[in-house]
């Protein structure tokens, strides 16, 4: 097995890679410096001697916001980049692993969403990832999609280091309280992942507890302050969505559903809070 992690230095790339490295499964892990997704020729003279049995896709445009107005490259990077790493994955046999989102869906649903749910993205960002899902099922029948949420890791920036960086400047801020879905730390997905290598098809996971954005916000301040890290921040207040003005529309419910990858692999999935936990203490040692 030699697995090909796309996107190196990317959040869910760097778990991949120590994921794959503990696992003691072989693998190489690129940057678009070292090659470019969206150059069909680039990834051809790359793969030309390797013998790739799984393409990881961990490249991705994620700026929601940004997306409304890049759209040209927000399509790019999310549409064209996987149709071209799909073609080299049916040229050299190799399983073709692609990230979605919880975007794909309109928010609309009053419970937690499957994966035979009918996609209905109501933003740009969302709708790429929706054709990125049909880029890949078009020319890779096997191919897997793992779609997921409200993603944190290390070494980037992403909600929790947003909130700290916050919660050490202001003594008041406001977050969102009225969209719901889940969290979901890069670690875990990426041994999820390793589980899934030999699977096909559409498959949610995200850590377990449904939450809001303020949820996610109060419990990264309960574990500052248990730590004892210095904060300036004295209240958390809860808002509405209107209440924050955006380019691009929100779904209010994205709940992803992950009872199939459960059953498939009957075991549980930790809850966002012991990730959360582990992310805080390796991101800025508070335990």
């Amino acid at each position: 097995m030699l697995v090909w992690v796309v996107s190196k230095y990317g959040m869910l790339g760097r778990a991949i890679a120590a994921s794959l490295e503990s696992k003691k499964i072989k693998y190489i892990s690129t940057s678009k410096d070292q090659v470019d997704i969206l150059n069909i020729s680039d990834i051809e003279t790359f793969v030309n001697d390797l013998r790739i049995t799984h393409i990881i896709n961990c490249a991705a445009y994620t700026d929601v916001e940004k997306a409304e107005t890049e759209k040209e490259l927000a399509f790019a990077i999310n549409v064209k980049g996987v149709e071209n790493l799909a073609a080299i994955a049916k040229k050299k046999k190799a399983k073709l692993v692609h990230y979605s989102s919880d975007y794909v869906f309109d928010g609309r649903k009053k419970g937690p969403y499957l994966e035979i749910d009918e996609c209905n993205p109501i933003n740009y960002y969302g709708y790429t990832k929706y054709m990125s899902e049909k880029a890949a099922k078009s020319t890779l029948s096997d191919c897997l999609i793992i779609r997921t949420s409200w993603l944190f890791g290390l070494k980037k920036a992403n909600f929790p280091s947003k909130m700290v960086a916050l919660m050490k400047e202001k003594k008041e801020i406001s977050v969102i309280k009225d969209q719901i879905g889940k969290a979901t730390f890069c670690a875990d997905l990426s041994l999820a992942t390793i589980d899934l290598l030999d699977e096909s098809g559409i498959f949610h996971f995200a850590n377990d507890g449904i939450i809001s954005w303020h949820d996610f916000a109060l419990e990264i301040f309960k574990n500052l302050k248990t730590s004892g890290q210095e904060l300036k921040c004295e209240n958390i207040k809860a808002v509405l969505s209107d209440q924050f003005k955006t380019v691009a529309e929100r779904p209010k419910y994205s709940v992803l559903n992950t009872d199939k990858f459960i059953n498939l692999n009957k075991t549980k999935i930790r809850s966002f809070l012991e990730g959360l936990r582990e992310y805080l203490t390796e991101e800025y040692g508070i335990y």
